[in-house]
């Protein structure tokens, strides 16, 4: 009975929203910048537009992420749906969503 209560809750679309959040912001802080640093120095075979352009293509399906699955959780609560599911978004999403804050606000200074 615990696996289909544990599977019907990460199948709610905004734990879903969030798990991909979370894989692609792991992804952009974790890979992104030795192959930025590759790409700028010439060691890499990509050029770097094409990984500039990936870079800010993941920023901005993070922000899409993080946005949508935040709104959408705090929705679902304010409409009185299941906590469970609603929770678990937030507290993947929130964290991350400020890291994006705080990166925006280093980057455009």
């Amino acid at each position: 009975m615990r696996f289909s209560t544990t599977r019907s809750i990460l199948l709610q679309p905004v734990v879903l929203i969030a798990m991909v959040g979370c894989i692609v912001a792991a992804s952009l802080f974790l890979w992104f910048p030795s192959v930025l640093e590759a790409a700028n120095e010439g060691r890499s075979r990509w050029s770097f537009s094409v990984v500039n352009g990936f870079f800010w293509m993941q920023v901005l399906i993070v922000v899409g992420c993080c946005v949508v699955g935040l709104g959408k959780s705090a929705a679902n609560l304010a409409y009185g749906q299941r906590w469970l599911p609603n929770a678990i978004a937030i507290v993947l999403l929130l964290p991350i969503f400020l890291v994006l804050i705080v990166f925006w606000q280093k980057v455009s200074a």
